[in-house]
């Protein structure tokens, strides 16, 4: 028994000497692990998703070039209708009116310096130029101004042309350049 004794008593120093101890419990560190995985879980799945892509891109051009040029046609089909009409009218050529080039009239700097004088200042903010000349407008001292429209006295904007305007003052064309 006394065995047993000394046993238990052992068993309870070293129990104690262990609770004395402080306990230290070591961790292993799974971040850069988890990483590396993500990352490489990402890789995957995007070469996952763009094999297939290419793949089915790649046959589907191929088919559709097959369908808009095909090769194989071995016959075709040609359906003509016999119509009569009238021979067409002969062409016979309208009047022209004679329009000044743009490029002879002068531009503004060009003219006199009494006449640029006379002007009132004009500050341009939009130009907007369009084929169908009912569209064509301009921002002359924060008003809009369209073609055929007087700007202030005796000043008249005739035409908007892609590159600037073309005005009259006192019965002188003139050109304004804005780009």
């Amino acid at each position: 028994m006394s065995y047993i004794l000394d046993a238990l008593k052992k068993n309870s120093e070293e129990r104690k000497e262990r609770e004395k101890q402080p306990h230290t419990i070591f961790y292993r560190s799974q971040q850069k692990k988890n990483e590396k995985s993500n990352l490489s879980l990402i890789l995957l799945m995007v070469i996952l998703v763009c094999i297939p892509a290419f793949i089915t891109g790649f046959w589907f051009k191929k088919r559709l070039d097959t369908l808009v040029n095909p090769e194989n046609r071995s016959e075709k089909t040609v359906i003509t209708k016999k119509t009569t009409s009238a021979p067409p009218p002969s062409p016979h050529s309208a009047p022209v009116p004679e329009t000044e080039p743009k490029k002879s009239i002068p531009r503004l700097e060009e003219l006199p310096l009494p006449f640029q004088a006379s002007l009132p200042e004009m500050k341009y903010s939009g130009h907007v130029y369009s084929e169908n000349p009912s569209r064509r407008l301009i921002m002359i001292n924060s008003s809009v101004i369209r073609e055929g429209e007087r700007i202030s006295g005796d000043i008249k904007l005739l035409e908007i042309t892609e590159n600037g305007l073309i005005m009259s003052c006192h019965a002188t064309k003139f050109r304004i350049d804005l780009f």
